[in-house]
């Protein structure tokens, strides 16, 4: 039964209720009409309406589990169950809990169908349709349940049954399979029946988030594709810190065949292989990935990545409120009004184009109007919102939007101090700052279990990438400097991106090759992730980093 929502009204809370009446005909999952069944007072205009119906997900969009996602079984007005199909006897507990009742977001989407992407009318469906399976294409999806590929195929005969999706080894063709779920890290499987080329096109909104590729346990494979909407390099799928020799890690080898694999689905239809050295020099011992957010332009026409500089902190783990990254300000500008104004604690040496991180920075909900919020108690505590159209709601302390990675814009100095303490980034705000919290800002971090030199190769609109060397102290384990070994054309006055690269993805092609971590992985491309049976790899999921993201940060 699809799910009715009508709008509030425009003064008090008594909303009007309403359930679909559907269409009692066989196979026929139409509404008819609305019954509305309770409310409804203090409306002066006609609400929107809307039916929602078919499969739905949660995704979490932060903490320990950002990226994963589940199907929604049913939900109740204030609990929602889950499918336990892909826990595989995990649990979201511990050190991999989700905190709903604190900082970590979720998001609920209506799931992608079959008929969602392929078409629910024959008229819509490019494939070769059929009355029977050995007539038509077919398209293979995962089983979870059984661990396998099932293959569906458009029935466009409506003699006995209604024109749909169906599984070619449903002999009874009892229901369409329309609504059968395309997960979004799985791939799909086209068997064409003919010869003839077909182009679909698809439809969808680009995920700006961090995702979580499925890495099977020992022995098995898993098909999926480039989850993101945009080019991506082997490096920011895989990341040097979730290479290594333990159960929950890309397994590294002195060669394809003795350790895990990653095969990509080329242009010209071929697969390539991928795999991860684990020689001395090939850092299998990261912990925690390096970052490098700022990054000088050279002037001229050649348009040149000068230098690259990992400059504060010089400790990001031993912040003091006196330290020079610290954030004392954060201004809160509605949408449409400005951007936000970041005040820090000194003198910051930044340049506009300069590329940071900013991280907890915390404030007082604000909505769209930037109504403001009177506090209650003390910092922590809940609050009452002020709304002449509402009543009073409780509301948290937040993350402030002004957490993530910006480009500053510009170095006011509103103040009149004449110091540079300011700088502005292009964000609305959501919240009212909180003063004397751990906010604080960073152009670069070291990481952490570097064992020799790494690569950094930078993305932008640059004819010819610049490629540089992550120079490592072997004693720290960190990066401490950048030498640019190809300093890169044509970026004009855009600041490129920066990505590590652990130095040890090699082809199987060429296992001695340089690096291949920069390998472009195209949007849509196919994916095959192979974990070798030697080793005790366990079903896990690891980070893979946005590529619209400024900073590869996992």
């Amino acid at each position: 039964m699809p799910t009715v929502t009508i709008d509030d009204p425009d003064s008090g809370t008594d909303a009007a209720i309403g359930s679909a009446v559907m269409d009692s005909a066989p196979d026929d999952d139409k509404v008819l009409s609305i019954t509305f069944t309770g409310g409804a007072s203090g409306y002066s205009l006609a609400p929107s309406v809307t039916v929602d119906s078919g499969p739905h997900l949660i995704r979490i969009t932060s903490g320990a589990n950002e990226g994963r996602f589940f199907r929604i079984e049913s939900n109740t007005a204030t609990t929602v169950t889950i499918s336990a199909d892909f826990l595989d006897g995990e649990s979201l507990t511990g050190t991999n809990a989700f905190n709903a009742g604190g900082n970590d977001a979720i998001e609920i989407i209506r799931a992608t169908t079959l008929a969602d992407v392929f078409g629910a009318e024959a008229i819509d469906v490019e494939l070769d349709t059929g009355g029977i399976p050995s007539h038509a294409d077919w398209i293979f999806l995962w089983d979870e349940a059984r661990k396998n590929y099932s293959p569906f195929f458009f029935k466009d005969d409506s003699v006995r049954n209604s024109p749909g999706w169906y599984k070619n080894n449903d002999r009874r063709f009892r229901r369409p399979a329309n609504d059968e779920v395309l997960y979004p890290d799985q791939a799909f499987i086209i068997c064409r029946r003919t010869a003839n080329a077909i182009n679909p096109e698809f439809e969808g909104v680009v995920q700006i988030t961090d995702t979580r590729l499925r890495l099977p346990a020992a022995d098995e494979h898993f098909l999926t594709t480039n989850p993101f909407g945009g080019d991506v390099f082997l490096t920011e799928l895989i990341s040097a810190k979730n290479i290594g020799k333990t159960a929950t890690q890309f397994w590294p080898a002195d060669a394809d065949e003795n350790g895990d694999n990653i095969y990509v689905l080329s242009s010209s239809g071929g697969w390539k292989t991928y795999f991860h050295s684990d020689a001395a020099n090939a850092n299998i011992s990261v912990s925690r990935q390096a970052i490098c957010t700022a990054i000088r332009l050279s002037g001229g026409s050649g348009g040149q990545v000068a230098s690259a500089y990992l400059a504060y902190p010089p400790n990001p783990n031993s912040l003091n409120p006196a330290h020079k990254t610290s954030i004392v300000g954060v201004t809160n500008p509605a949408p449409g009004a400005g951007n936000m104004t970041i005040t820090t604690g000194a003198a910051h040496g930044l340049q506009a184009g300069d590329i940071l991180r900013i991280q907890g920075v915390k404030g007082y909900k604000t909505n769209e109007t930037n109504t403001k919020f009177i506090q209650k108690g003390s910092v922590g505590a809940e609050l009452d919102m002020i709304n002449a159209n509402r009543n009073p709601t409780i509301t948290r302390v937040i993350e402030s939007a002004a957490n993530g990675t910006w480009k500053v814009l510009t170095i006011p100095d509103d103040n009149g101090n004449g110091e540079d303490d300011e700088f502005t980034i292009g964000k609305s705000g959501n919240c009212e700052f909180i003063a004397g919290g751990t906010g604080y800002w960073r152009t670069g971090a070291g990481g952490l279990g570097y064992t020799a030199d790494a690569q950094v190769y930078f993305i932008g609109n640059g004819a010819n990438d610049a490629v540089g060397t992550a120079n490592v102290n072997v004693a720290t384990g960190k990066v401490t400097s950048i030498t640019m070994t190809n300093n890169g054309s044509g970026y004009g006055t855009e600041t490129p991106q920066a990505v590590f690269s652990s130095g040890g993805w090699r082809i199987s092609t060429s296992p001695i090759a340089p690096d291949q971590g920069n390998t472009i992985i195209p949007a849509g491309a196919g994916i095959l992730i192979y974990r070798h049976a030697g080793h005790s790899g366990a079903l896990t999921y690891l980070k893979a980093a946005n590529p619209t993201k400024l900073t590869k940060d996992n």
